[in-house]
């Protein structure tokens, strides 16, 4: 994505992040220009500066996705994700997942982290502190994606991913 005066108050989708607005570009001390980016999340607004001679964090600023984009993820068909017990590759593949920029597959981890917890439940366990965070992080920036593309409040978007997804 080009960054310049044009884009500056538009929405972009940071990677990781989530929906996040273009406040304005700024140049530092050592003369490097950055794109400055401030999240939309009310409970915790972060500022982000991405340094703009660095193409592999610009690469991180994707467009975000439309309300004709969010209905078509809600409606396909979700590859499985199969439980790893092997911690770290468990946690190598969830972190490439959630940086993907593919809800598809986010939706495919979010299904997989669930269905692991209540198998959990029943047995009186919890997720481990890593793959908790990692389902929250991925409902968090499905949740804020669908609520932006359809302009709806993120509980709003929250129910109906819960019952359109979840629930089929």
């Amino acid at each position: 994505m080009d960054i310049d005066q044009k884009t500056i108050g538009s929405y972009v989708y940071y990677i990781s992040l989530g929906i996040c607005r273009i406040i304005e570009t700024v140049k530092m001390d050592d003369n490097s220009e950055y794109v400055v980016l401030m999240s939309i999340n009310e409970r915790n607004p972060l500022k982000v500066y991405v340094p703009l001679n660095n193409e592999a964090q610009l690469a991180k600023i994707c467009t975000p996705l439309t309300k004709d984009d969010v209905l078509k993820v809600i409606k396909a068909k979700y590859p499985t994700i199969e439980w790893n017990n092997n911690k770290r590759e468990r946690q190598e593949t969830f972190n490439a997942i959630l940086h993907s920029n593919n809800f598809i597959d986010i939706i495919a981890l979010i299904k997989c982290l669930s269905k692991k917890s209540e198998q959990l439940k029943n047995e009186k366990k919890r997720l481990s502190t890593f793959d908790s965070e990692i389902l929250q992080k991925a409902l968090y920036l499905l949740d804020e994606t669908i609520a932006f593309a359809l302009n709806i409040p993120l509980q709003e978007a929250k129910n109906l991913f819960n019952e359109k997804v979840m629930q089929s």
